[in-house]
């Protein structure tokens, strides 16, 4: 019974060892490729839908007039962390609801927003990270 059980858990750690990042959904990669060509970078919301603080976000924060000016250069998607977007929240880590991927061309990451952050902090936020990151 031992070695049945050591035969299984090493069949499994061999294939998850070649198994790399899960692959990305279409929607992100569609996002990337759009960041590509505007020289710009993604901002990923990743939500949920019992997520009662994501909810906020979409009715409080994004229509603010200073949010607005400060993503309106970036590529945005909304990416559903527990339907199509599964796999892309674990490549991201994404581990908390809301949490904002800040994300380059290449798939890297350029920032993070992990919760809720009332209007003006996330406009400050989104500023820094596209500062560095995106075009003027």
């Amino acid at each position: 019974m031992r070695a049945i059980r050591l035969a299984l858990l090493l069949s499994i750690a061999a294939s998850m060892a070649g198994a790399g990042p899960p692959p990305e959904s279409s929607a992100l990669a569609r996002a990337r490729e759009e960041a590509r060509r505007r020289g710009t970078i993604v901002m990923a919301d990743f939500y949920t839908d019992w997520c009662g603080w994501c909810r906020r976000l979409n009715a409080v924060v994004y229509p603010d007039p200073a949010v607005r000016r400060e993503t309106h250069r970036l590529v945005f998607i909304h990416i559903n962390a527990e339907k199509e977007g599964t796999g892309d929240a674990r490549r991201y880590r994404v581990d908390g609801y809301p949490t904002i991927v800040f994300i380059a061309p290449d798939g890297s990451v350029v920032g993070r927003i992990v919760g809720f952050l009332p209007a003006p902090k996330f406009a400050e936020r989104v500023r820094e990270v596209s500062r560095h990151h995106a075009p003027r």
